[in-house]
């Protein structure tokens, strides 16, 4: 990767700009059983509209004492893409010159075996810690870490107390909110290649949605696939087509 990144495979990436190297020819070696890396189920992605919170992740987990962090905001607000951008950020962007990405990148599910992990090194991703068997547990587990640590959750623990510098992601604005997402159409239009999105589509989505953006996102999508499956032929993406996927959810 570029700056001297050092994560698991190459970066799929969920933008255009998203991706990244290899590691060297032993770096596999070093990536504890069970983590999923970048390249290996895990997307880098550019994102807008979050600088200030990516800079507050990247702040806290590069600390040399208690570099442990905690993300919590609703459901749907952007937990996992801010760590997503935080990656993108560090290996492609803004942030290439910080230590930290040069780190390996261990993504692990709540439910991860952990003593089979061992003691696990590099940046370590728990996305919806609260969704563990024992949340407490695993904060505790966390917080004995000796590297950088970064969880996702909706509510913020008391367990956390002390022990993990907190980033709380809000809902957007409204013309945040349609940056945003419209960027994220860039991702879908790459993945479906014969669709695009109108600034009316993306709009009611963003409405429709509350301006949350993994919401409209997720509808966007949807209405692309339905379109494609009804028309099987390439087709903008309108108003309409966001309403016949409000009116018919799968």
């Amino acid at each position: 990767m570029r700056g001297g990144a050092e994560v698991s495979g190459r970066s799929a990436g969920s933008s255009a700009q998203a991706g990244g190297g290899s590691m060297g020819p032993d770096a596999a070696d070093h990536v504890a059983a069970g983590c999923l890396t970048v390249g290996g189920g895990v997307e880098a992605q550019r994102i807008v509209g979050r600088d200030r919170e990516i800079d507050r992740l990247a702040r806290i987990l590069s600390r040399r004492h208690d570099p442990h962090a905690a993300v919590f905001g609703e459901p749907g607000v952007g937990k996992t893409a801010l760590i997503r951008g935080l990656i993108w950020e560090l290996t492609e962007g803004r942030l290439r010159g910080l230590l930290l990405g040069r780190r390996e990148i261990c993504w692990l599910s709540p439910d991860t075996d952990r003593a089979a992990l061992g003691q696990p090194s590099g940046l370590i991703v728990v996305d919806g810690a609260d969704l563990a068997p024992n949340p407490v547990e695993l904060l505790a587990w966390a917080a004995g870490l000796p590297g950088p640590v970064v969880l996702t959750l909706v509510e913020p623990e008391r367990a956390l107390v002390g022990r993990f510098g907190t980033v709380h992601l809000t809902e957007p604005d409204r013309e945040i909110a349609l940056a945003m997402v419209r960027a994220a159409c860039a991702d879908l239009e790459r993945h479906y290649q014969v669709v695009s999105f109108t600034d009316a589509a993306i709009a009611r989505a963003v409405d429709a949605g509350g301006t949350l953006p993994n919401s409209a996102v997720r509808l966007l999508d949807d209405a692309a696939a339905l379109a494609l499956v009804t028309a099987l032929e390439p087709c903008p993406i309108d108003v309409a087509e966001v309403e016949a996927v409000l009116a018919d959810p799968a």
